[in-house]
């Protein structure tokens, strides 16, 4: 028999908030790319191939750091280690317009490193709150609105008159920002994330490593980003496969931006209200409505809709991740890694389409069939485990 109980999560709002912003301006590159990466092809810094290249780097090793940092370092004097990793956050930004080539793909890998713990410092809270999926919802709608209002700033302000240097001088203050932040976050997590007694009463803790229906779930979890980011890489052909304009890339951008930051807060309003199992049933609808428009549709304003309901979908779910994860796996260890799998995704989906194909028709069945791999998996371990509510223990 396993009963289990949350872990009361003793932080004040100040160390919430700043333990959010510190996730935040970790995720911060992950609406900026586009940005980032013209302005250091532009100065040439990098070649076309190197574009997409840096970016799954820098994904990558973030991801990785934010997946396995719950596992190799107890969740202790989180102010001195998120001073350190923005440091290094500053440090490598105000150094990658210096250097070429490999130079920059080395130091977007360090960067990477960095923006991957201070993800952790947010994703380690969120799994230990009473109701997760509110408080990632919260923690993504933020992070989105200052990922539209960066953006703005980078790509309408500094990399016109500034290049390269000033992009990366403005992403530089965002982690002297998280050095500040670091000071108010709260000093330790409790760890365990749900005291869990598991037959003998041993208890689980935050350190273990994941079980396998918890490895099962993250997989789920990579899948679901993989379609999804794999799709949003390749809207340009897909659009021109369509006949429309080349303006259609620029407003669809635009469109899915916005459905993120509607959907976030739709789950924000929602919170633990429904169960992941619905979450992940209204991702799959909103990717088949959005696939099905653009595959047979032809008109410009019906494909930025289908993209705008494709972020919609996406970023209504993700925060059900955490519950998701929680529901199956009560040593919370697979819970910390939702943010590693989601990156590790993102870079995955994009990388096996450009060494495979990037055909239109190859581009949506692949994404469409790594997101229906994906509810399938998550409706399955549903099944097996039960009806639970999301943002309590099963």
């Amino acid at each position: 028999m396993i009963e289990a109980t949350h872990q009361t999560l003793r932080v004040t709002r100040v160390q919430t908030s700043a333990a959010l912003l510190l996730g935040a301006i970790g995720l911060m590159i992950t609406g900026l790319t586009p940005v980032m990466s013209e302005s250091l092809l532009t100065d040439g810094r990098i070649t076309t191939p190197e574009i997409g290249l840096s970016a799954m780097i820098e994904l990558v090793t973030m991801g990785l750091t934010a997946g396995l940092t719950g596992l190799v370092l107890p969740p202790r004097r989180l102010r001195e280690f998120g001073v350190v990793a923005s440091c290094i956050v500053v440090a490598s930004d105000l150094a990658t317009p210096l250097v070429w080539h490999g130079g920059v793909l080395a130091l977007r890998a360090v960067g990477g490193l960095a923006e991957g713990y201070l993800l952790w410092l947010a994703i380690a809270l969120i799994s230990r709150h009473a109701d997760p999926a509110r408080m990632a919802g919260i923690f993504l709608t933020g992070m989105i609105t200052s990922q539209l209002v960066f953006a703005a700033l980078l790509g309408d302000v500094l990399a016109p008159r500034f290049g390269a240097f000033g992009v990366f001088a403005g992403l530089a203050a965002t982690g002297a920002l998280a050095g500040i932040a670091a000071w108010f976050a709260p000093p330790a997590y409790s760890g365990a994330i749900r005291d869990a007694s598991v037959g003998d009463g041993t208890t689980a803790s935050a350190g273990h490593v994941p079980n396998l229906i918890g490895a099962i779930a993250l997989i789920a979890i990579l899948l679901a980003s993989a379609g999804g980011v794999g799709y949003f890489t390749y809207l340009g052909p897909l659009a021109q496969a369509n006949g429309l304009p080349a303006s259609t890339l620029a407003k669809s951008v635009e469109a899915s931006l916005v459905g993120q930051l509607l959907g976030a807060g739709l789950a924000t309003l929602v919170g633990g209200r429904i169960h992941y199992r619905t979450a992940f049933g209204f991702f799959l609808l909103c990717f088949v409505v959005a696939f099905a428009w653009v595959a047979f549709g032809r008109s410009e304003a019906g494909f930025i809709f289908a993209t705008f309901l494709t972020g919609f979908g996406s970023l209504f779910l993700s925060p059900y991740y955490v519950p998701f994860t929680l529901s199956v796996d009560l040593s919370g260890a697979s819970a910390t890694m939702t943010g590693g799998a989601q990156l590790i995704g993102s870079a995955l989906g994009p990388l096996v389409l450009a060494l495979t194909s990037t055909r239109p028709a190859f581009v949506l069945s692949f994404c469409g069939a790594l997101i229906g791999v994906s509810v399938g998996i998550a409706i399955a371990i549903s099944a097996i485990r039960g009806p639970t509510s999301p943002s309590t223990p099963p």
